[in-house]
């Protein structure tokens, strides 16, 4: 439904439930957001959190206080957002990095690298299919890339092009944090995820949290698409003002 440094959620549905995943949107932006997709905010269950920056959390508390909604938050995760939860404590579900369960989904979370307090990714799992996110991570270890083999459909951060990032105008301190292990995934480093995610299986791959000066969709997938080089494997961008298509397993 959206993905940048602007704001993130993503919209999933099984045959029970709707979920999203991460909200930094306004409420009346994620109303008009699914509007556009064919689904209504009201159906939303619940919401699961990757990690406590505020462009993943700040439409949090106003959705499930209007919709009464369930929101999943690591432990660790939970603590850094205190202070922003109290409203609604009451719908607060924590959950450890064991898998767990909501509905028919079943929810594996999974470590990430990045600059939080607990950062996870997520995988679900229904009938069957496999749905990964895998976004705000500096670096892919051989166990993350474990925890999302076999997805059918993949969201791999794409953040940044190196030599934009590198030549753009970001001061060196901010550079070195968005190019380090704690901070976003080039478009080199998403593809050969991407590969090694294909080659066990994914037919689908959502390029997400692209940086509005340091990368170009083009750029995003031209890289992954050449380094697949399969023609099965559909690869799209996700952007930051407009949803993607829906896709349905």
């Amino acid at each position: 439904m959206a993905s940048g440094s602007k704001g993130n959620a993503y919209y999933l549905k099984s045959q029970n439930t709707e979920i999203l995943v991460d909200d930094g949107l306004s409420v009346a932006e994620v109303e008009k957001r699914l509007k556009q997709i064919g689904k209504d905010a009201k159906n939303i269950k619940a919401i699961f959190l990757t990690h406590e920056h505020n462009d993943h959390i700040s439409g949090v508390v106003g959705f499930c206080d209007k919709y009464g909604a369930k929101l999943f938050v690591h432990s660790r995760t939970r603590l850094a957002i205190a202070f922003l939860t109290e409203k609604i404590a009451d719908k607060i579900q924590i959950f450890d990095l064991n898998d767990f369960y909501f509905e028919d989904l079943t929810i594996s979370p999974f470590m990430v690298s990045h600059d939080a307090v607990f950062p996870l990714g997520f995988s679900f799992y229904c009938m069957g299919k496999k749905v990964s996110i895998l976004t705000d991570s500096g670096y892919v270890s051989p166990d993350t890339l474990e925890a999302v083999a076999g997805s059918d459909i993949a969201v791999i951060e794409s953040n940044h092009d190196e030599n934009m990032l590198l030549l753009g105008s970001y001061p060196a301190k901010l550079k070195r944090r968005i190019a380090g292990r704690e901070g976003h995934l080039s478009n080199v480093e998403a593809a050969r995820c991407a590969k090694t995610l294909c080659e066990s299986g994914t037919k689908t791959i959502i390029l997400a949290h692209l940086s509005e000066k340091n990368n170009l969709p083009s750029l995003a997938l031209e890289t992954t698409k050449n380094l697949i080089c399969n023609k099965d494997v559909e690869v799209c961008v996700a952007t930051q003002n407009a949803p993607t298509k829906l896709f349905i397993l």
